[in-house]
C-alpha cells in the first residue's frame, strides 16, 4: 500500500511506532482512570445549564431529564426558531436540530422521538466536553437569557 520496505508483509513501509502506541495505551489508561469524575462534572455542568435556563418563557428539554447523556443538551425555546437564536449570539457554538441531519430540513432523530416539525425547529444542540468550564456555562445561560428576554419583549411590543 504504501512503497518502501517490506515491512509488515508488505502492507506497509517502515516499522511499527512504539513510542506512539505507548502513548496511546498512556491516554487510554488516564481516560478510563478519570471517565467516573469526568462524567459526574459534565453532568454538573449540564444540569447547571438547564436550570439556569428553567424559568425562561417556553424552555423545554428533549427526552428525559436525568436518563441522557451527561455531554449534551438538547431543547430550547417554544415558537423560537433554534437557528434564529444561533445568528442572534454567534460568540456561543451550538447546532440546531440534531447531529444526523445537520444542514438538513428535517431530522430523523428528532421525529423518531416524536417531536412536532415546531418543535424540531425550535432545537438547539449544546455539547460539553472534559474542557467546558463553569464560566463558559454561565456565559451560555447569559447569552440565552438575554436573547430570549430580548424575543420575548418583542412580541409584546
Amino acid at each position: 500500500m504504501i512503497i518502501g520496505g517490506g515491512q509488515e508483509a508488505g502492507r506497509r513501509a517502515g516499522t511499527v511506532p512504539v513510542a506512539m502506541i505507548a502513548g496511546m495505551a498512556a491516554g487510554l489508561e488516564a481516560a478510563h482512570r478519570d471517565l467516573s469524575r469526568d462524567m459526574e462534572e459534565l453532568r454538573r455542568l449540564r444540569d447547571l445549564l438547564i436550570d439556569g435556563l428553567s424559568d425562561l418563557p417556553g424552555f423545554f428539554v428533549n427526552g428525559d431529564r436525568k436518563a441522557r447523556l451527561s455531554c449534551n443538551f438538547s431543547g430550547g425555546f417554544h415558537g423560537t426558531d433554534a437557528s434564529l437564536i444561533m445568528r442572534s449570539i454567534p460568540d456561543v457554538r451550538f447546532s440546531a436540530g440534531s447531529a444526523c441531519t445537520t444542514g438538513k430540513a428535517a431530522s430523523h432523530v428528532l421525529s423518531a422521538m416524536g417531536l412536532s416539525p415546531d418543535r424540531q425547529r425550535s432545537t438547539m444542540r449544546i455539547s460539553l466536553s472534559w474542557m467546558t468550564t463553569e464560566a463558559e456555562i454561565e456565559a451560555v445561560i447569559e447569552a440565552l437569557r438575554h436573547c430570549v428576554a430580548g424575543r420575548a419583549r418583542s412580541l409584546v411590543a
